[in-house]
């Protein structure tokens, strides 16, 4: 299963564990502060998924980045220090 799948069930699971919980606590108790379970349910469930690793390699970075830049990506120039 591809990554991008993989997250997008992740995302509509969590989803409908923050519906669920809001409507079980809408239900219980008559309060609709109980649906801030859908966004608070998409955070913890970024927190699974997100990755910065691939943001901060090397191959990944452009001249103009604040982290010095080993091997250049493709059809960049090589950058110099100074």
């Amino acid at each position: 299963m591809s990554h991008l799948v993989h997250r997008l069930i992740l995302l509509i699971l969590a989803l409908g564990i923050g519906l669920l919980t809001g409507l079980f606590g809408q239900w219980m108790t008559g309060d609709d502060a109980w649906f801030l379970a859908l966004p608070a349910a998409v955070a913890i469930a970024w927190f699974r998924v997100a990755d910065t690793h691939p943001c901060t390699r090397a191959s990944c970075l452009t001249p103009n980045s604040p982290v010095p830049n080993k091997k250049p990506a493709a059809g960049l120039p090589p950058t110099t220090s100074s």
